[in-house]
């Protein structure tokens, strides 16, 4: 309860990984990108 949700995006396109972090943090979410699983 008031905790944000957090997404994490694994993505190595960093143009989709970008596009997809704004689309989220304006719907409220807090969001972490990862460019590769070993980032």
């Amino acid at each position: 309860m008031g905790q944000t949700e957090h997404i994490l995006i694994v993505e190595d396109s960093t143009t989709q990984a970008e596009y997809l972090r704004r689309i989220l943090e304006s719907e409220g979410y807090r969001v972490t990108v990862a460019g590769d699983g070993e980032s």
